[in-house]
This record gives C-alpha cells, sequence and structure tokens, in this order.
C-alpha cells in the first residue's frame, strides 16, 4: 500500500525533492558568499601581524592604541609649548621708508616695527642726513611705548592696532 502510494506521487516528490535540492544549493552558495567576504575581511584585520588567534590580536592593536595615545599627548603638550612660543615671535614686521630733511635726497630714513602677536616688541628707527646718521631703538609693551614717539614710529605702531 504504501509503495503504491509512492508510485501515484511519484511525480511530486521528484519535484519537491528537486525544490529541495535547489533550494539546499541556493543556501550553499549563499554561505560560501558569506565565508568568503568573513575570510577577506579577517585577511584584512590581522594582516602585517602573525598571530594566532583573536586575543592576541586584539590584545596587540590595544597595545599599539596605548602607544599612540601616548605619542597623542606628548604631541599635544609640544604643539602648545610652541604655540606658546610662537606668541612671543615677531609676526609680520611693519617697515616705512621716509625723508627725513629736505635737504637729503630719496628716502633714505626708516622705522621698523619689530612686534609680536600681544604688541610687545620693539621699533628701529634710523634717521639719515647729509653730515650724519643717527639710530634709535624703542622698546613697545602692549602697543605703547614710555617714549616719545616721531609721526612715522606712531604711524607704523598704527599699522599694528588695525
Amino acid at each position: 500500500m504504501l509503495l503504491q502510494q509512492i508510485e501515484q506521487y511519484s511525480t511530486y516528490i521528484i519535484i519537491s525533492l528537486t525544490l529541495l535540492l535547489v533550494l539546499s544549493l541556493v543556501i550553499q552558495v549563499t554561505l560560501w558568499k558569506n565565508i568568503s567576504r568573513l575570510k577577506d575581511k579577517y585577511r584584512r584585520l590581522t594582516r602585517g601581524i602573525n598571530v594566532k588567534n583573536l586575543e592576541d590580536l586584539i590584545l596587540n592593536y590595544t597595545d599599539q592604541i596605548e602607544r599612540m595615545d601616548k605619542q597623542l599627548s606628548l604631541l599635544e603638550d609640544k604643539n602648545n609649548e610652541l604655540a606658546q612660543k610662537i606668541k612671543k615671535c615677531i609676526s609680520t614686521p611693519k617697515l616705512i621708508r621716509y625723508n627725513a630733511f629736505d635737504d637729503v635726497g630719496s628716502d633714505l630714513s626708516f622705522s621698523a616695527a619689530l612686534l609680536d602677536n600681544e604688541k610687545n616688541g620693539i621699533i628701529l628707527t634710523s634717521i639719515y642726513g647729509r653730515d650724519e646718521s643717527r639710530f634709535y631703538v624703542k622698546r613697545i609693551d602692549k602697543g605703547i611705548s614710555n617714549q616719545n614717539l616721531s609721526p612715522e614710529e606712531e604711524k607704523i605702531l598704527a599699522e599694528y592696532k588695525n
């Protein structure tokens, strides 16, 4: 009786088994692709490192991150130190050339301001005449001088205030 039922439904059984076989093949191909992707990701994760297990790999990466954090901290400290030094460096020196005396040709006299970002520094002035030449240095603190400034020196100092 069982054999009669099998013979009677043999077409349906064969079609069902064929569909199951095709479905299992599709699932197997999908799994092979997923395994291949995982292998590629694992190779990329472990490239350049000879480790036998994932725990060693993670510990190795953790050690590298700690070393990089220390280096980054040192670089930040150096950067802050350099930023403080830069504040005290001369920034954008300014120069004005002019004719100090009517009887001397050309603009041979000059005033040069050498100031940092906080407007501290000096103003150098050279006054050239036919018979003599003079050179002056005036200290500037926070954009203000304790000595009297010539109009040219005031002009060049005003350029820093803009």
